[in-house]
């Protein structure tokens, strides 16, 4: 899905160009539905929770698409890496062809996948977050999170340490 991103942005910013009114609406209508859907899978997800502890729970259920749909969840907040970037050149379009309330839906769409991405790929922003950092003792906090999540991960899909070992050697080659 991420190789898709960039081509279907493409031919979206092409649209966009001829018909900035419509696609804008339905870039707007297509963010929201996509927000109440990862919204609507938050508030009813429902595990079977009782392996877990108190605070594994909690994570479970602040990131309940990751853990359920992996590989949708990591490609979606791709995908929605490309489309935010590319709402920057829709808005320059929208300048240009001087329809200003039409930044309005644009910037709505923005800051909606602003707030979806932490959601929908939570370890590659504590990764992203661990490489930033500059004190050793938040370096560690955020290592034991990035852990934590790993473990929970694992612990959900019932891998055992023996299978992380075999899918790590994996990921290095």
């Amino acid at each position: 899905m991420a190789i898709l991103a960039y081509p279907l942005c493409v031919i979206y910013l092409v649209v966009f160009f001829f018909f900035p009114k419509i696609a804008t609406i339905i870039l707007l209508t297509l963010a929201i539905l996509l927000w109440l859907y990862v919204l609507v899978i938050t508030k009813w997800s429902k595990f079977k929770d009782d392996d877990f502890s108190t605070e594994e729970r909690q994570l479970l259920y602040k990131y309940p698409v990751f853990f359920r749909y992996y590989f949708l969840s990591i490609t979606t907040s791709a995908f929605l890496s490309v489309v935010q970037i590319s709402t920057i050149i829709m808005a320059i379009i929208l300048l240009w062809k001087q329809l200003w309330w039409y930044l309005i839906p644009i910037a709505i769409v923005y800051f909606i996948f602003a707030n979806l991405r932490p959601k929908l790929d939570p370890l590659f922003f504590l990764k992203q977050l661990y490489s930033k950092q500059k004190n050793s003792f938040e370096q560690m906090q955020v290592k034991r999170d990035i852990d934590f999540m790993g473990a929970v991960y694992d612990k959900f899909w019932g891998i055992d340490s023996k299978e992380r070992e075999e899918i790590d050697k994996a990921h290095k080659r």
